[in-house]
């Protein structure tokens, strides 16, 4: 009767071209539409329908079930809808509502709807095309997967306010999902993950509190133009930190994607906490994935000492990397085919002395990464301090403003000593210098020597903070190092200062190289 109705009635019963509008009907039996044409519109609300509606590859130009109950679903994949779907105002569904690639010219409203499966898809709509807006929001309740995974929609895609529980997997399936503005604040309920990946927004309008109730969230290849809250930087760096894995893998992507949309919208200084925090945890990943590997090595090295079949079965099972994988292949086949009845079984003492090979194996690979590791940190907590991985290169000003100070406070006190001397031999081997500096009842030689009365007062006059900034700074030359250096015999700050000037030279180096790369852009990763 309904089909009949919906599909424009027949010769001794037209329908009239508004098409059908049914209220508070209750409907025991399937009501199947697959394929058919609808005249008008198809408003169907406050119903209650028993069996499941079939509308799969059916024309609609309006579809309507607003407030209706559906006992077991929707079927509509494939179906064109010129108009919208109205799932509204108290819809619910006990079944899976099936959209996928269903193409609406206008909006899907589901605010305030409540879909509830046992397992799998609530609202599947995977490569829909919707000309409108979707509402998730407002009220909507979805126990079981939402996926619009793949779809296209001209408008917003509006999850403010709605409740998504899946009980495993993604609650929020929108991997590679296309919208104009997508809304996620207020959200009151996320059990289960939220999958982003590969999805692209023109606008990100969201609040930091929706995206903590997220426990599961994948971000690898979200992209954006405009974020409508920027907020606070540290949070935003949580939100990356939560979604920046794949499988376990580290990518670097939601961070500068982040940082390429604050760039644009002038927050240059967020950009570069971002790009900065984004190498910190790339490196930590590296680091925590070969601590990994060295943790399974552990772990068999320490089975070979005393093997039995329980800590085998369960290194066995366990997720190695190839290269632990290729270590444990080693070992079995020392371990578990010697075990074999074969008369060709090697001697007990050559199975120990294949296991000490193996164990004394596993330890020399522990060492080197431990060493890598070590490598690693260092470099990196460089990189970070001296110029913020290229992204702020002026931090290294202040290492040199550190080292310099630090090479002037030592200076000005084995000047203080007496411990310096002219850096001139023909001075050095004159009359004056000689006895001044050979009389015991001389404290300071050489600032007597160059003070206004003593004979070398047109010489270079020493000065601390010159002399120091003359140490670190390799590329410049000011003088004070070529006419004064500290002496290695006189004291204690003397020889202190012959050694350490070599460290201060050597740092000055790294950290103007770092610096002069990181301003020129040579380490600058946009």
């Amino acid at each position: 009767m309904l089909r009949y109705l919906i599909t424009g009635g027949g010769d001794g019963c037209v329908v009239h071209d508004v098409g059908v509008q049914l209220a508070g009907a209750y409907v025991p039996d399937m009501l199947d539409l697959d394929y058919a044409r609808a005249k008008g519109t198809t408003t169907l609300n406050y119903c209650h329908f028993e069996k499941t509606i079939l509308a799969r590859y059916c024309h609609f130009n309006t579809l309507s079930l607003e407030g209706s109950a559906l006992e077991q679903g929707l079927e509509a994949q494939g179906a064109e809808i010129v108009g919208s779907v109205f799932l509204r105002n108290s819809f619910s569904a006990k079944g899976r509502v099936d959209l996928g690639g269903v193409k609406i010219g206008g909006q899907l409203n589901c605010t305030r709807g409540q879909i509830e499966v046992t397992d799998g898809n609530a609202l599947y709509a995977q490569g829909a095309q919707i000309t409108g807006n979707v509402f998730l929001n407002k009220g909507f309740s979805a126990k079981g997967r939402v996926t619009l995974s793949g779809a296209k929609i001209s408008g917003q895609l509006a999850c403010a306010g709605g409740r998504f529980h899946a009980e495993k997997g993604a609650a929020l399936q929108l991997q590679d999902t296309q919208a104009a503005d997508f809304f996620w604040r207020d959200v009151t309920e996320v059990s289960g993950g939220l999958d982003l990946n590969g999805a692209h927004f023109d606008t990100l309008t969201d609040y930091p509190e929706s995206w903590e109730r997220v426990t599961d969230l994948s971000l690898i290849g979200l992209t954006y133009t405009h974020i409508t809250n920027p907020g606070d930087t540290a949070k935003r760096v949580a939100w990356l930190g939560k979604g920046d894995r794949s499988n376990g893998e580290f990518s670097p992507q939601p961070y500068t994607q982040l940082a390429k949309v604050l760039r644009e919208m002038g927050h240059d200084r967020d950009a570069r906490t971002v790009l900065v925090e984004g190498e910190v945890r790339h490196r930590r990943s590296e680091w925590h994935e070969i601590e990994k590997r060295r943790a399974e090595r552990w772990a068999l090295r320490r089975y070979l000492k005393s093997p039995n079949q329980k800590n085998w079965d369960i290194y066995a099972e366990a997720e190695a990397s190839d290269q632990s994988k290729q270590l444990f292949d080693r070992f079995q086949r020392i371990c578990l085919d010697a075990a074999k009845d074969h008369p060709n079984r090697p001697s007990d003492a050559q199975l120990e002395l294949a296991r000490m090979g193996l164990r004394q194996d596993l330890q020399w690979t522990n060492a080197k990464d431990k060493l890598r590791i070590w490598w690693f940190k260092a470099k990196s907590f460089g990189l970070n301090k001296l110029v913020g991985y290229g992204y702020k290169p002026f931090n290294s000003l202040w290492a040199l403003v550190v080292l310099v100070l630090l090479a002037a406070g030592l200076s000005h006190m084995a000047w203080q000593r007496g411990d310096f001397a002219p850096n001139s031999d023909v001075i050095l081997s004159t009359a004056e210098w000689q006895n001044l500096a050979e009389d015991k009842t001389v404290h300071n030689p050489a600032f007597q020597w160059s003070d206004q009365q003593g004979k070398g007062r047109d010489y270079e006059t020493f000065n601390p903070l010159a002399y120091g900034f003359d140490v670190v700074v390799p590329i410049v030359n000011i003088g004070q190092e070529a006419a004064w250096a500290p002496s290695t015999t006189r004291g204690p700050w003397g020889w202190t200062l012959w050694w350490m000037r070599w460290l201060f030279t050597v740092f000055g180096w790294i950290v103007t190289a770092l610096g002069a790369a990181a301003i020129a852009g040579v380490i600058r990763r946009e």
